[in-house]
């Protein structure tokens, strides 16, 4: 009776395939990741792309938007300053060059949500934004929203003149 369980045992372990599949407690590279910092890779080697390109294309844009914004500028607040009773003729003048004015200043409106948008796309698309990257993205965006927020505030203050 005592060998039966003894051969019980040795039966057992002869059905056992030798190798287990079961994880190991060893060390794990990832574990070496420290949660609380940024994950990139830095700022980019000499000679690797960067967004510089994009973000002078994206300003380009703007400016010149803001090229048509000025250049149609001191015609409209002159045309508003002068403009009579709404839906008289210098009022209907001054409406169609503040709608001119307002589609210049789309031009740099819309360079500016591309601004903000190109990080963020390229972080979705799986690519990396190097520090450097990210910082002239956020001085394009300051300087391009500055002058968009300019571009909007006349725009508002004329078309509050005329009583729109």
């Amino acid at each position: 009776m005592r060998i039966l369980p003894l051969l019980l045992l040795l039966a057992l372990g002869a059905c056992a395939s030798g190798e287990v599949d079961a994880p190991k407690l060893g060390y794990r590279s990832a574990e070496a990741i420290d949660p609380r910092l940024p994950v990139g890779r830095g700022d980019p080697a000499p000679g690797e792309l960067t967004m510089d390109s994009e973000i002078a294309a994206l300003k380009a844009r703007a400016m010149q938007g803001a090229a048509q914004f000025e250049a149609l500028e001191g015609d409209t607040v002159a045309a508003v300053g002068r403009a009579a009773a709404p839906g008289s003729e210098s009022w209907t003048q001054a409406q169609q060059l503040l709608s001119r004015l307002d589609a210049a200043r789309r031009m740099t409106a819309l360079a500016l949500a591309d601004m903000d948008a190109l990080a963020t796309d390229r972080m979705a698309g799986g690519g990396w934004v190097s520090s450097a990257d990210r910082s002239a993205i956020e001085a394009a965006t300051r300087e391009v929203g500055a002058l968009n927020a300019r571009q909007s505030a006349l725009i508002d203050r004329l078309a509050g003149a005329l009583g729109d």
